[in-house]
């Protein structure tokens, strides 16, 4: 009985990840647009710091190739944005750019995303102590 609350946490978690994919892919679907290389670059940054520090900071016996993936990932994708360095500024896009529907939908995006980490960090921290946190 005590572990139906988890269960009906992960579905809906679970439903609101897969409403903001079909949202994202209706999005992308509707409006195509040149990829811009500063954020994969960026991007490639992130995943290439995560995999270094998963390397070093996993001990040996809890290693998998994960981390080798994220690291190898983001020098792919640093690659990528380097070599189209010149296209950085052509397909940037900034806040003040952006019409004012998109604002609204990267906003509730981004607060969406926060309350699911949120959610995730208070779960994770019930789970490890067994007992909500005190306030």
């Amino acid at each position: 009985m005590s572990s139906q609350p988890w269960f009906w946490i992960m579905v809906l978690t679970g439903a609101l990840l897969l409403a903001l994919l079909v949202l994202v892919v209706v999005r992308a679907r509707r409006e195509k647009r040149p990829p811009d290389y500063f954020a994969i670059f960026l991007m490639g940054i992130v995943w290439l710091l995560t995999g270094v520090s998963m390397i070093l900071l996993v001990p040996k016996e809890d290693f998998t190739l994960s981390s080798w993936g994220f690291t190898i990932m983001g020098a792919a994708f640093m690659a990528i944005g380097l070599a189209h360095r010149d296209k950085w500024k052509e397909n940037r896009r900034t806040w003040s750019s952006l019409a004012p529907s998109e604002k609204k939908i990267k906003l509730t995006l981004v607060v969406i995303l926060g309350v699911l980490m949120l959610a995730g960090l208070a779960a994770m921290l019930l789970f490890e102590t067994g007992s909500p946190p005190a306030a």
